[in-house]
């Protein structure tokens, strides 16, 4: 046992955790039914936590690379728990991926916050209890019967045992009996939460938060810790007819789950607060938070909560990550540069304004659990967003500089399907793009790209590319000033009936002269105007098809 959660637990709890969530990962995708059964809980914890132990790991490499005589002779990390912990939640943070990915990502900070390298069993219940309410603080509603509940019962019973005092409890028995109470909140969420009821389920994101104490109880020695594995599935004859436990009196209105567990399919009628998630990040610099106002988080919620929910915020100066789902991306995009735009600060580097950075957009709506898309698309263009993850991408919103990060590409390709193709402009980039990335000069060739997918069957990875790159090929893109520019009718030139003229506008053009001025040019074309989103005076033209 160990009677300390010092660096060497925390590294051998962190490196056990992925291997775990990673077992368990197909069967909490099967049982995801709350806050909306789109088949992805238990890939988010995953990702989230897996991003964490990435930073762990450059963690130790960065130690390694200062103490170069340790690396020479093959000496373990020599990072103290503080460090490890801190690095586990800042990549949580910024990798988290859905709403149960963000709450563990929350816990997990509030575990680090709470823990000093060397901390006793006292020590380790109060982190345990400062990370349950980090994470319910993240949630804008708070619901019973989901990992909140199992980080709050995980945090009562550690607080329990370490009142015995230190002479008589170790921490290995503090985690222990926070394993415990986590236990016992998963085995009864199908009785704190309808939904699951009808199902025959217990909570997927609650059972997440078991494996992951589970584990860390293991890698401080406690006994016994290894053997628990809970299960998703309610017990047979645990749960009557009317989908309420034996001798509990019916609910209203409900009736016995009949959808097996795994063909969960996530409807437009059943997705509460909208079709898309929407994950962004709101960055403040270096800035302290005491001098930051609005405070970031509490700002980014309330206008998350007001366009969407499942809201869910996580992070600490200088950057938060938020979720919602909803059923307008860019109501959410406007929401989130509106608290953006209002951050001051006393004397930090603000300068009056903080950004958005890593805004990924896909759609819940319509998933069936275990499918996964095969194309992320970088869409700058606000308004075209919810139509673009429609289509079948995961969608990254670029940086005002035109803009996305390396880590915000990896981890939309994380949704994906193996080998996704990236659509994206060169400029994505600062060098040149990654082997597998499709370019895609303009948001019109994104469309058009998207939309030649929609009506192909590729099988394979590899169709999928030649269906995108063969549709990029295939339209004309130019930027026109409007009905009289040359660069209207050399782009218009040998286009007949049938072709496709697509017009992509900012706030500030006034199409219809151009519409009416293509319909002149092109008789028996087929004329599509898309707004942008932009507040610009931008005007860009697509011809597909439809050559003379």
């Amino acid at each position: 046992m160990s009677p300390v959660l010092d660096a060497t637990v925390v590294r051998s709890w962190v490196r056990a955790t992925v291997d775990a969530l990673g077992a368990v990962r197909a069967e909490l995708d099967a049982a995801n039914v709350f806050p909306v059964p789109d088949g992805d809980t238990g890939t988010n914890l995953l990702l989230t936590f897996r991003d964490g132990a990435r930073e762990v790991e450059a963690a130790e490499h960065a130690e390694h690379a200062e103490h170069a005589e340790h690396a020479e002779h093959g000496a373990g990390g020599t990072a103290d728990a503080a460090t490890l912990l801190a690095a586990l939640a800042r990549g949580c943070a910024l990798g988290a991926r859905g709403n149960s990915g963000v709450i563990l990502a929350e816990w997990v900070r509030g575990l680090a916050a709470g823990l000093t390298d060397g901390s006793g069993p006292d020590g380790a219940a109060q982190a345990l209890t400062r990370a349950a309410a980090a994470a319910h603080a993240g949630v804008a509603e708070p619901v019973e019967g989901t990992i909140l509940t199992a980080a709050t019962a995980a945090a009562r019973r550690a607080l329990r045992a370490a009142s015995r005092g230190p002479a008589t409890v170790e921490v290995p028995v503090v985690l222990a009996a926070a394993l415990a109470g986590a236990v016992d909140a998963h085995a009864r969420s199908d009785h704190d939460l309808p939904v699951l009821a009808e199902a025959g389920l217990r909570d997927a994101g609650a059972h997440g938060l078991v494996v992951v104490l589970r584990e860390l109880a293991v890698a401080s020695g406690a006994p016994d810790a290894g053997v628990v594995h809970p299960v998703v599935s309610v017990p047979s004859g645990s749960i009557d007819a009317a989908g309420g436990r034996p001798g509990a009196p019916p609910r209203a209105g409900r009736a016995p789950a009949t959808s097996p567990v795994g063909a969960v399919r996530a409807d437009d009628e059943n997705v509460t607060g909208g079709e898309f998630e929407v994950m962004l990040s709101l960055v403040t610099g270096d800035a302290s938070a005491a001098r930051v106002r609005p405070e970031p988080a509490a700002a980014l919620r309330g206008a998350l909560a007001a366009v969407g929910d499942s809201v869910a915020v996580v992070g600490a100066a200088p950057l938060w990550r938020g979720h919602v789902h909803t059923g307008s991306p860019v109501a959410v995009l406007a929401a989130a540069d509106g608290v953006a735009g209002a951050l001051v600060s006393d004397d930090g580097p603000l300068g009056g304004r903080g950004r958005l950075s890593d805004v990924q957009v896909r759609r819940l709506a319509g998933t069936v659990t275990g499918q996964r898309p095969g194309v992320v698309a970088v869409c700058a263009a606000p308004a075209l967003v919810g139509e673009v993850a429609r289509a079948g991408a995961v969608v990254l919103v670029p940086d005002a500089g035109g803009r996305v990060g390396a880590g915000a590409v990896r981890r939309a390709c994380d949704e994906c399907t193996p080998d996704p193709v990236v659509l994206a402009p060169r400029t994505a980039w600062a060098g040149e793009p990654p082997a597998h990335a499709l370019v895609a000069p303009t948001d019109l060739h994104v469309v058009a790209a998207l939309g030649g997918l929609a009506t192909s069957a590729p099988a394979t990875p590899g169709e999928v590319r030649d269906v995108l790159r063969d549709a990029v090929a295939g339209i004309r893109v130019a930027a026109v000033a409007g009905p009289t520019d040359p660069a209207l009718d050399d782009l218009l030139h040998g286009a007949a009936a049938g072709a496709l003229v697509t017009l992509l506008h900012g706030e500030r053009v006034d199409v219809d002269g151009t519409r009416e001025a293509v319909a002149e040019r092109v008789p028996g074309a087929e004329v599509v105007v898309l707004a942008s989103g932009r507040d610009d005076a931008a005007l860009l033209v697509g011809v597909e098809g439809g050559a003379a």
